[in-house]
């Protein structure tokens, strides 16, 4: 009974090369180039996997374009059962006026069989505030979903 209680939270295997659509949704960091209900299509995303921790990289266009504005494309991660949670920390400083900002990227999803659907919220955090800085505690959220080839 405990060994079937506990299987639940096992992590399942994540592991694969997703292609991804994605959907802008509110934009509360009031991020300069974003606008709500924009899409995209075809985004590569690889996952790899060693038992509950995961590191999911963007790939492409989309990957090159995170990581000149980031300064990395790599989500570090865990798996429980089917939902993964991962973290990308900005490491570029982002200004657009007189307020200095990093973003941190919080990836929450779910695999069900080969496909992912989940949510990307967007932070920033401030170095240098100033007026022109992003709302504390902002988020701006992307939802996404997509699959992976079948095993």
């Amino acid at each position: 009974m405990l060994a079937a209680g506990c299987a639940s939270d096992a992590p399942v295997n994540v592991a694969g090369n997703y292609t991804l659509a994605t959907t802008n949704g509110a934009n509360g960091c009031q991020f300069s180039m974003w606008t709500p209900g924009a899409t995209a299509t075809g985004i590569p995303l690889t996952v790899t996997q060693q038992e509950s921790d995961f590191t999911a990289e963007i790939g492409g266009l989309t990957g090159a374009l995170v990581e000149y504005a980031l300064g990395s494309r790599i989500f570090i991660g865990t798996v429980s059962g089917a939902n993964l949670h991962a973290v990308l920390v900005g490491t570029r400083n982002l200004m657009p006026g007189q307020c200095v900002y990093k973003v941190t990227g919080t990836m929450n999803g779910t695999l069900v069989g080969d496909a992912l659907t989940g949510t990307l919220d967007l932070s920033a955090v401030i170095v240098t505030a100033a007026a022109d800085c992003p709302p504390a505690g902002c988020k701006s959220t992307v939802s996404f979903n997509g699959t992976r080839p079948p095993r």
